[in-house]
């Protein structure tokens, strides 16, 4: 869907484009490091206890990241797909 443009500023549109990215790659890495393409998802129940069961570990793990790139020497680089 294309947004109009009369109704949005470049730089609206820009943060709305960025955030979709975001999204996009989000799900990405979840069909990728939680194999969520393989699963049958025509049963919206069971979309979403994948989609928790996947988003809970990823959301930990982001944070326990942070945490020790805020606690290591700032020398040391951990790459985000850990």
């Amino acid at each position: 869907m294309n947004l109009p443009r009369e109704e949005f500023l470049p730089a609206d549109l820009v943060t709305v484009y960025r955030c979709k990215l975001e999204v996009e790659l989000l799900f990405r890495e979840l069909e990728t490091q939680y194999s969520l393409g393989g699963f049958s998802m025509s049963k919206k129940h069971v979309v979403e206890i994948l989609l928790y069961a996947a988003l809970l570990p990823l959301l930990v793990s982001r944070d326990l990241l942070d945490l020790v790139t805020e606690q290591a020497d700032d020398e040391l680089v951990f790459p985000p797909k850990r």
